[in-house]
């Protein structure tokens, strides 16, 4: 396996590992921020649904319409803002303090994480020759999403659990001191994708790509 598999795939990888750990880490705080924010009793089971659910809806449409209206803008300046928007998201997530602000930033994750999914494929294509193209994308797809979703609830259920436990990103104790749970699991997440945005392939390949 040479640098580009390495340096391109395990980038892309990471990536698609990152954002399915974003689309865990709520579900498991999810009866500390209904205690929180007051649907924990009879109202939980809708309120929770409405909350999960927004997130698919934006992602759905950004599938549908992202690709399409991305086509012509240079894939490593859209990964780049998604990147930066889905931060943002989750990290507001974990300061939101009433039901609507929650569902507002999980439609906003959904969004900037519909759209940079379709920018991973133009990273390949990019990047890799046309009989690599098939393996590099079950790579990128078989470990990082599958590897999220199988160590997803393991990585994020002990710091949930741990609520008493001050979360790396202090100034979320002051807005919340009730959700240092919640908060955690978003900045594990977050300082993820901070460590992953420091090695993105941001340059176009200097040459045609092999084959």
């Amino acid at each position: 396996m040479n640098a580009r598999w390495l340096r391109i795939g395990g980038t892309l990888m990471l990536g698609m590992f990152v954002s399915y750990i974003d689309r865990t880490n709520l579900s498991v705080s999810l009866p500390s921020v209904a205690h929180d924010l007051g649907f924990a009793g009879n109202t939980f089971a809708t309120v929770s649904g409405w909350v999960l659910t927004a997130f698919l809806i934006g992602y759905i449409f950004a599938n549908i319409f992202g690709g399409v209206f991305t086509s012509r803008v240079d894939p490593k300046k859209i990964a780049i803002f998604m990147m930066g928007l889905w931060s943002v998201s989750t990290l507001v997530t974990g300061m939101a303090q009433s039901v609507v602000l929650l569902v507002i930033c999980r439609l906003v994750l959904g969004v900037a994480e519909g759209i940079y999914w379709p920018q991973q494929s133009r990273f390949v294509k990019l990047w890799f020759a046309p009989n690599e193209l098939t393996r590099a994308n079950s790579v990128i797809q078989y470990y990082g999403q599958f590897l999220a979703l199988g160590l997803g609830f393991i990585i994020l259920t002990p710091p949930s659990r741990r609520a008493g436990m001050a979360p790396p990103f202090l100034p979320l104790r002051r807005y919340r001191p009730a959700y240092h749970g919640t908060a955690l699991c978003q900045n594990i997440t977050q300082h993820r994708r901070c460590a992953l945005s420091g090695k993105n392939p941001v340059t176009e390949p200097r040459r045609n790509r092999p084959g």
